[in-house]
């Protein structure tokens, strides 16, 4: 009950997209959350489920839905994430969208027994 009600309170500030391949199958998850009405941005994050349904366009195609409705419905000027320095296949899937490099976090998380870099990334409106 406190996760429905958590939900509810916050659904008005976090966008919670679904991927999915047919009526019954979820492949992944697409978020716009903490959007801030008053500066127009909001963070964005992406999560396909299976390894085997990565690298197929499934995360293209919903992250291109998902900006878009930022962009144009909610009528937001920037969406920013994190991702990790490591992870390539996600930095040329949001390059190819549009998103820049705005930073470096240097050694800002510990995974699997050491420090790792997470990039910081933004679009613009007027760049998607």
């Amino acid at each position: 009950m406190v996760f429905r009600q958590n939900y509810l309170e916050n659904r008005f500030v976090n966008i919670r997209l679904a991927i999915c391949l047919n009526e019954k199958e979820l492949i992944g998850l697409l978020y716009i959350l903490n959007i801030d009405y008053i500066n127009r941005n909001a963070e964005f994050s992406i999560w396909i489920g299976n390894s085997i349904d990565r690298r197929k366009g499934y995360g293209e195609f919903g992250c291109k839905a998902a900006l878009n409705h930022a962009f144009n419905n909610i009528n937001l000027n920037k969406i920013y994430l994190k991702v990790l320095e490591t992870n390539k296949a996600a930095i040329s899937l949001y390059k190819k969208l549009g998103f820049k490099i705005d930073g470096i976090s240097r050694e800002s998380l510990f995974k699997n027994g050491s420090y790792h870099n997470v990039l910081e990334m933004s679009i613009l409106k007027s760049e998607f």
